[in-house]
């Protein structure tokens, strides 16, 4: 989001450098006043809320990971990325599908979708591992409030969000799980989770999020991603 930010506010100044206009430039929420709400945190009745919640869900230590039987031995901070388009055809398909859900949480387009890929690596895990219970960490934007939206810095939390599969669960009822799952963490998501390596309270992350195409003082922006191949430590 901060990169999207950017990139519309050299738009912006660009536009307005052309007239010379510059001194009509508005101004943007500081992040300097997140992180005075964020240092007031601590002190307030939701900390001590979340830090409740977060204590329960935390309470029993996950069961390492297992890769068909394997046992990983060492950590690396080695990333090998893959990219898979899934085409017209499997996007269509996953929208459908999200439509067709019906939550009783107040979740729509985005969300749902979310709710069923968090699904579907649930289910993969569970086949290669036969660990029940699992914990996966989600990425939240943390921007609460309309101004943050606005704001360029980091508000990321990483929030460890906890599924069990059950003998007789179904496809459809996991999804109804995390979407009550996810509902109730996004809720107490400011609060801080730390993942030391010793102990980690997730070893499998999930990032969804969609790029809207952007656009520079009226031409079309196109984004490259280039990654470096290396990440936050993980298993080999």
């Amino acid at each position: 989001l901060s990169l999207a930010l950017m990139l519309n506010r050299l738009s912006t100044f660009y536009g307005l450098s052309l007239p010379a206009q510059l001194d009509q430039v508005a101004k943007w929420p500081q992040f300097q006043t997140y992180l005075d709400y964020d240092h007031e945190y601590p002190g307030s009745a939701r900390y001590i809320k979340a830090k409740d919640y977060w204590q329960q869900q935390l309470a029993e230590p996950q069961e390492p990971l297992t890769f068909y039987g394997k046992i990983p031995n060492k950590r690396t901070t080695n990333v090998q990325r893959h990219t898979i388009q899934l085409g017209i055809e499997r996007t269509l398909k996953l929208k459908n599908l999200s439509e067709s859900e019906n939550t009783s949480f107040d979740q729509t387009g985005h969300a749902l979708i979310f709710n069923i890929f968090l699904a579907i690596l649930a289910t993969y895990l569970y086949r290669i591992s036969g660990n029940r219970r699992l914990s996966i960490g989600v990425p939240l934007h943390n921007r609460r409030l309309k101004s943050y939206k606005e704001t360029i810095g980091s508000f990321m939390q990483v929030l460890p969000l906890h599924i069990e599969i059950t003998a007789a669960e179904t496809f459809q009822s996991l999804i109804n799980q995390i979407a009550k799952t996810a509902f109730e963490g996004f809720r107490y998501g400011q609060y801080t989770i730390r993942n030391p390596p010793q102990q980690p309270v997730y070893e499998v992350m999930l990032n969804y999020h969609t790029v809207s195409f952007l656009t520079f003082h009226g031409t079309p922006v196109i984004f490259d991603w280039y990654h470096t191949g290396h990440g936050s430590a993980s298993l080999d």
